[in-house]
């Protein structure tokens, strides 16, 4: 169609007449152009129908300033982040530079030592002191019954619980008189010089030949009564020191030995009776009272003492842990003497002058401060 339409447009006259223009050449190549040009067109149609939908790009959005502010913010947040995590993994670097500039290796850097505050005691000579603890009751030592001549009703005490008697006083009178039979009033006179400690009938009882009328007793000669089980029989000895606290007195402390040890074993309480001599004489102290008594039984000089919390056990072996001259806990085996209620004697495995810990969770090697002590920690420099 182009064709025809180029060759239907006629030449306009030069001038020149009697001359033919030759136009065929020029017609040949604007037709060549003009095929190439549509061969192009389509070329490029072809193409772009064969070109993969991603690829075309996509017409241009308009971005509102809302969205654009946030993505600014989203940016800047992620700018900050990364810059902390660069920070933070900078100054944990183990392998940072030292003062020098050079790196510094890695397993060079110890962790902290944890110490563990403890309460500890030193070794020095003590003497150490088995007890036993009893229980007791305060008597006269020369004390007595008194008794009737003949069986009969109480008609009444001469004196009363505390008076003063010499010996041949009369404390009472007994009537042995019996229905049908009338008799005269006899009279119960004490045997010794002393203080009436006890009358225990009341008047118009019925007395027999076997009952105390009344009980005398000397308080200037004191001594206190007790009971020991039979375990304690090889340790119980006449002369072994005791210490006596009085409900009456609860902050005093008296002191009594033992004066008597029975050589028999009750049968009924298997126990073994023991006399205790006060010394000196108190005259605070009444027959009567209740005695708690620590009796020693045995003491050692110059021993290895240290409190029972220091023991512990380990694999089935008593232990105890020392301090050494770096301030950690080391691990010893013991064995162990006598003791109390609060300490214990070390037999082997310390010396004089070692520092135990009493209390403290701590095993071998662990690193210890004293309480109390301004003690190195025993940590290690890198």
């Amino acid at each position: 169609m182009r064709r025809k339409r180029r060759q239907g447009i006629k030449k306009p006259d030069n001038g020149v007449s009697g001359v033919k223009e030759d136009t065929s050449g020029t017609d040949v190549a604007n037709e060549s152009l003009l095929e190439s040009g549509e061969n192009g067109e389509n070329e490029n149609k072809e193409d772009k129908a064969d070109k993969p939908a991603e690829l075309i790009p996509a017409a241009k959005t308009r971005i509102s300033p809302v969205d654009l502010i946030v993505k600014i913010i989203l940016l800047l947040m992620t700018l900050v982040c990364m810059a902390g995590i660069l920070y933070s993994v900078l100054e944990n670097n183990p392998f940072g530079g030292g003062e020098d500039g050079a790196s510094v290796p890695a397993q060079s850097v110890q962790p902290a030592e944890t110490v563990i505050t403890v309460n500890a005691v030193a070794v020095e000579p003590e003497t150490m002191t088995q007890t036993v603890k009893l229980n007791g009751d305060v008597s006269s030592r020369s004390e007595i019954s008194l008794y009737a001549d003949t069986a009969g009703k109480l008609v009444s005490y001469t004196v009363s619980v505390g008076s003063t008697v010499e010996q041949g006083d009369v404390v009472a009178y007994v009537d042995p008189s019996k229905p049908g039979a009338s008799y005269s009033v006899n009279p119960v006179r004490s045997t010794i010089a002393g203080t009436i400690i006890s009358l225990p009938y009341a008047r118009g009882d019925t007395l027999s030949l076997t009952s105390p009328v009344a009980t005398v007793g000397n308080l200037d000669d004191l001594q206190i009564i007790a009971y020991a089980s039979e375990k304690y029989a090889s340790v119980l000895k006449v002369g072994a020191s005791a210490k006596v606290s009085l409900v009456a007195y609860p902050e005093r402390t008296f002191y009594a030995y033992v004066s008597q040890v029975s050589p028999v074993v009750d049968l009924s309480s298997r126990s073994i009776e023991i006399r205790m001599n006060i010394s000196p004489v108190r005259r605070e102290i009444k027959p009567g009272m209740f005695a708690g008594i620590t009796l020693v039984t045995r003491q050692i000089s110059n021993a290895k003492i240290v409190p029972k919390t220091a023991l512990r056990s380990y694999d089935n072996k008593t232990v105890v842990y020392l301090v050494d001259s770096e301030n950690h806990a080391r691990r010893v085996e013991v064995s162990t003497g006598l003791s109390n209620d609060t300490h214990i004697q070390i037999v082997s495995g310390v010396e004089f002058g070692d520092i135990v810990i009493t209390s403290g969770s701590v095993t071998d090697g662990t690193a210890v401060r004293i309480a109390g002590e301004d003690v190195s920690s025993g940590e290690g420099s890198g």
